[in-house]
């Protein structure tokens, strides 16, 4: 007598394997934000530009700075607000935004134009006229020829010297 143990066919099969593998993928939950966009002058992008986001409640930051086509991501924020973002680059006036509010799961877009500081900077010349003289750069020690006669070693290797070194 054969006892049949599965009674149904390949369809059903594959159907409950697919729903299995992506049962966890269904219950993941995201609990994150994110803060996203671009910096420009005067439409052209601004590579470098130092982007800092201040989470206000928890006085925690994070920052980052803009790529060659003047974008930037910063992922793992706290989810709600509210958030200070400080965007500055040296010749250009910083720009602060407050109480920026981010939902959850979704990406906040901040697309931000830079204007330049009308501001001069001072011209300064550095010069310097003395030179450095090292007696010492770090630990040392002399052996001296008598001493290294008189060293007892067994194997009479190069070894038995560097147990003398302050650094070993």
């Amino acid at each position: 007598m054969k006892i049949k143990i599965w009674n149904c066919n390949k369809k059903w099969l594959l159907l409950f394997g697919v729903l299995a593998c992506t049962m966890t993928s269904i219950f993941a939950q995201v609990t994150t934000s994110a803060l996203s966009g671009t910096i420009m002058v005067d439409n052209e992008s601004l590579e470098g530009a130092t982007i800092k986001i201040t989470h206000n409640a928890s006085e925690t930051y994070w920052g980052t700075i803009s790529n060659h086509q003047g974008r930037f991501n910063i992922q793992g924020l706290r989810s709600g607000g509210p958030y200070t973002v400080e965007i500055s680059y040296m010749g250009f006036q910083p720009q602060t935004f407050t109480n920026i509010m981010i939902p959850l799961g979704e990406v906040y877009v901040l697309n931000v134009s830079m204007k330049e500081d009308t501001k001069s900077l001072a011209t300064f010349v550095v010069t310097d006229t003395k030179t450095a003289t090292i007696e010492k750069a770090g630990a040392s020690m002399n052996i001296k020829a008598d001493e290294i006669a008189t060293l007892p070693t067994i194997h009479r290797s190069v070894e038995d010297l560097i147990r003398l070194s302050p650094q070993s």
